[in-house]
């Protein structure tokens, strides 16, 4: 996996979209991003405090990736 990042080595900057993989789902831009007071992920208990979050669908409940890599540049022309 050429350029992936394991999650256990290193994650993102909280609040960087990045290319996140995992076996079930493959590649997906996603968000990484830190769950504040009040919200339904932190009262739930879901996993570290810390998750991944895909911005175009709101769903981030179950979603855990195992390699991110940061997005490509956008095209110049």
């Amino acid at each position: 996996m050429s350029g992936w990042i394991k999650c256990s080595d290193r994650l993102p900057e909280v609040g960087t979209r990045v290319l996140a993989w995992n076996e079930q789902y493959g590649a997906r831009e996603s968000l990484y991003r830190e769950h504040g007071e009040g919200s339904i992920a932190k009262a739930a208990g879901w996993a570290p405090f810390f998750d991944w979050h895909e911005p175009q669908s709101s769903w981030y409940a179950s979603w855990k990736p195992t390699h991110w890599q940061p997005l490509p540049s956008p095209p110049t022309e």
